[in-house]
């Protein structure tokens, strides 16, 4: 198989797995919305691919699971479905601030889940917020020219995530 077609066959399933993502998403009914469980963080690992686990203990993964949840509803209220396109200056600010706390809970010590680092949650921002938030990760930062300006930890993978 040629590298252009192994690349074809991994944004495929980037897509199917993408799509697994969504749709649960949108199966969830209004309060309900933003509530998260381990199928919310497995789906996004699916996405993302790579050999990430999901390894938080059960009973400290649900205490965790409710911060992010507080931010994802607090997104919600600000901005539903608008557009980023659609967004003033100010709302704009306030968008990368939500979106930044969103992303340091999986960075601090008290919210960190095993398993789920920052550009995961770029990836679940942006499957509850399509039109509005980016998936920031490697593949993004390297499509965008960026990656090259990035610093890299010991593996070589871009650090910190969060800045962008």
């Amino acid at each position: 198989m040629s590298e252009q077609e192994r690349a074809g066959n991994q944004w495929k399933k980037a897509r199917n797995s993408y799509g697994y993502l969504r749709s649960h998403i949108r199966e969830k009914a209004g309060n309900d919305r933003y509530k998260l469980s381990i199928i919310d963080l497995v789906l996004v690992s699916n996405f993302k691919g790579g050999s990430a686990t999901i390894a938080e203990p059960v009973d400290s993964l649900k205490c965790k699971l409710k911060c992010y949840e507080k931010k994802l509803s607090e997104i919600g209220k600000c901005f539903g479905d608008k557009k980023l396109a659609c967004l003033t200056e100010e709302k704009l600010k306030r968008l990368i601030t939500l979106a930044s706390e969103f992303c340091q809970l999986a960075t601090t010590k008290s919210t960190k889940i095993d398993g789920f680092g920052p550009s995961f949650a770029t990836a679940l921002l942006n499957a509850n917020f399509p039109d509005l938030l980016p998936i920031l990760d490697r593949r993004g930062l390297n499509g965008a020219g960026m990656s090259r300006l990035t610093p890299k930890d010991k593996l070589g993978r871009l650090s910190p995530i969060t800045r962008h």
